[in-house]
C-alpha cells in the first residue's frame, strides 16, 4: 500500500497538442511515484502505478508539424497544459492546492522560399495563493524551457527572470535564409505580467528585441545573438553552440 505522506507534490496535467494537423489530447499525472517509492523502499502496486507512469510518458511527448527541428520553413506548434499542484488531492504542503494554465503557439509563415515570418504567443497563469518560487513564472532566452520547466522564451534577455503570477508574451520573428545553411533572424517580444489576470494590461510590461546570425550545421544550430530589453536598458550578447 502506498503512503502518500512520504511523497512530494503531484501535478495533474491535461495537455492538448497538434500532431500531423490533428489535435491530440493527453491526461497525465505528472509525478515520479515509482522512482520515489523505489528510492525510499516503499512498497507499491506496479500494476496501478505503472499505468500512471505510462500516462506521464505520453504527456511528456513533444509533437509538432514543423518540417525541421530547428530553422523550420513551415508548420505550427501548439501546446496547452492545465496543472494542479497537490500533495494528496486535498492539500499542498498543508495549504490549499494551486493550479497553473499554460499555453503556447508558434508558427511559420513562408513569404518566399527564403524569407519567413514567425509569430508566437506564450502564456502561463497561476491560480491560487502561497505559490512557491520553484513553481512561479519565469522567462528569458530564445528556447522554451531551456533551463527550467515552463520557462517562456523572451528575446530581450538570455538570463532567467522571475515574473508575476500571470505572464503573457507575444513575439514576431523575421528570418532570412542566406545560401543553404545561413540564417539572419530579427526577433521582437512584448511581455505583460501581473499578479492577477484581470490586471494583465495594467501592471508590468517589457519590450525585447534581438538580432541573430545562425548556421544550421551538422553539429546542430550555431548562433550568435545581440539582444536588448527596456527592463534593464542594456545590450546583451550570447552564443549558442548546438
Amino acid at each position: 500500500m502506498l503512503d502518500n505522506s512520504n511523497f512530494g507534490n503531484v501535478a495533474i496535467s491535461i495537455g492538448l497538442l497538434i500532431y500531423d494537423s490533428q489535435l491530440v489530447g493527453h491526461v497525465g499525472l505528472r509525478n515520479k511515484i515509482i522512482e520515489i517509492a523505489e528510492e525510499l523502499n516503499i512498497p507499491y502496486d506496479k500494476n496501478i502505478l505503472g499505468k500512471l507512469d505510462e500516462a506521464v510518458d505520453r504527456y511528456e511527448d513533444y509533437y509538432e508539424t514543423y518540417d525541421k527541428a530547428y530553422f523550420p520553413s513551415k508548420g505550427v506548434r501548439f501546446h496547452g497544459v492545465y496543472t494542479l499542484y497537490t500533495d494528496d488531492m486535498l492539500e499542498y504542503k498543508n495549504m490549499t492546492p494551486f493550479s497553473g494554465l499554460f499555453g503556447s503557439f508558434e508558427g511559420v509563415i513562408p513569404l518566399s522560399n527564403r524569407f519567413s515570418m514567425l509569430p508566437s504567443i506564450h502564456g502561463r497563469i497561476l491560480l491560487g495563493r502561497n505559490i512557491p518560487f520553484s513553481k512561479m513564472n519565469i522567462m528569458g532566452g530564445d528556447i522554451m524551457e531551456q533551463y527550467l520547466p515552463y520557462q517562456l522564451p523572451f528575446a530581450g534577455t538570455a538570463r532567467v527572470e522571475l515574473m508575476r503570477n500571470s505572464l503573457l508574451i507575444g513575439g514576431l520573428k523575421f528570418r532570412q535564409r542566406i545560401g543553404n545553411i545561413h540564417y539572419l533572424t530579427v526577433n521582437t517580444n512584448y511581455a505583460l505580467s501581473s499578479n492577477k489576470i484581470r490586471h494583465i494590461f495594467k501592471e508590468e510590461t517589457m519590450l525585447g528585441c534581438a538580432v541573430t546570425y545562425g548556421i544550421d550545421s551538422m553539429f546542430g544550430p550555431l548562433e550568435a545573438t545581440l539582444n536588448y530589453t527596456n527592463h534593464s536598458d542594456k545590450l546583451g550578447f550570447y552564443i549558442n553552440l548546438g
